[in-house]
């Protein structure tokens, strides 16, 4: 009824292993977690000179419109 074949647990000798984690995998976390913070920041920058360059072209239009219409004759 019982099988006479064991389960074989394979156990990875301790002086083989590697101490140390793969440089690699190190170097590329350490490289997104510096990145991310510069390119939200770069981005947050961009984005703000955007809406000020906006905000001053429509400040702009509008003083072309009120030079405009200061200057029509009136009846």
């Amino acid at each position: 009824m019982y099988s006479s074949h064991y389960l074989q647990i394979v156990v990875p000798n301790q002086n083989h292993t590697q101490s140390h984690p793969d440089v690699a995998a190190v170097t590329s976390i350490g490289v997104g977690m510096m990145t991310l913070p510069l390119v939200l920041t770069l981005g947050v920058a961009g984005y703000r000179r955007y809406q000020r360059r906006l905000r001053n072209q429509k400040i702009q239009a509008l003083e072309k419109l009120w030079r405009i219409t200061t200057k029509e004759p009136k009846f």
